[in-house]
């Protein structure tokens, strides 16, 4: 992964697609009139120019690196993309502070149809109600992990009204062990819904784990807010 450091205070990664640009705050732009930035302009104006062409802008460069990775895995984006997205975890909280990250991101939690909450239904427990965040716990003790996230994803790619979905895993446990991701890879490629994770877990599984995940072209990170950041830059 190559960066690119060009005149204005602008960092390029790659070739096209995403930009780390320097001198947004007072004191940046004060740092930038005595350094090779000098004619970097108005950010706001730099900014809207951008947007219009279709650059996504960075905040940083480890957002920049996780933006690119993102982009290049998924390339093209869905015309029709409303930015509608299922959350499948293994934990409440995490599926509300997800929630909450997409808020500020213009992501939305997608209502999900009839036809995909009955299909979620032959894996839960009679007493747990499936919704969105889908919280698959209790869906993994009843039916195992790897048939209560197969059937999940299957469901959630075939509902007109998702757009992309996340995945929340525990790489080591009992349920990371029997997942096969590579079947959920190809279920949601097929379907054309863009697949991103947030994984977490023991430090030598995950990383194998990330290796593989980064073979198979779906992007993975450690942490939820770089997860969503992902995302936003692939649908916006």
């Amino acid at each position: 992964m190559d960066f690119f450091f060009k005149p204005k205070g602008v960092a390029v990664i790659g070739a096209t697609g995403k930009l780390l640009k320097g001198g947004k705050s007072a004191g940046g732009a004060r740092a930038a009139m005595s350094h090779t930035a000098s004619m970097a302009g108005n950010v706001q104006v730099i900014r809207g120019a951008l947007k219009q062409v279709g650059v996504v802008e960075a905040h940083d460069f480890q957002q920049m690196a996780d933006i690119a990775k993102a982009m290049a895995m998924y390339p093209a984006k869905e015309a029709q993309s409303r930015g509608w997205v299922p959350i499948l975890t293994f934990s409440g909280a995490a599926g509300i502070v997800s929630t909450d990250m997409m808020s500020e991101r213009d992501l939305k939690l997608a209502k999900l149809s009839e036809d995909t909450i009955e299909a979620l239904k032959r894996v839960y427990p009679e007493w747990m109600p499936p919704s969105n965040p889908v919280d698959l716990w209790p869906a993994i003790e009843r039916s195992g992990a790897q048939r209560a996230y197969g059937e999940a994803v299957k469901a959630i790619c075939a509902d007109p009204g998702v757009d992309a979905l996340v995945l929340h895993l525990f790489i080591g446990g009992v349920a990371g062990r029997e997942l096969d991701i590579s079947y959920l890879a190809q279920v949601a490629g097929e379907a054309g819904k863009p697949i991103f994770i947030w994984a977490l877990g023991k430090r030598k599984e995950l990383r194998d784990f990330m290796v593989m995940t980064q073979q198979i072209g779906v992007p993975t990170y450690r942490e939820i807010g770089r997860v969503i950041d992902a995302m936003a830059a692939v649908l916006s």
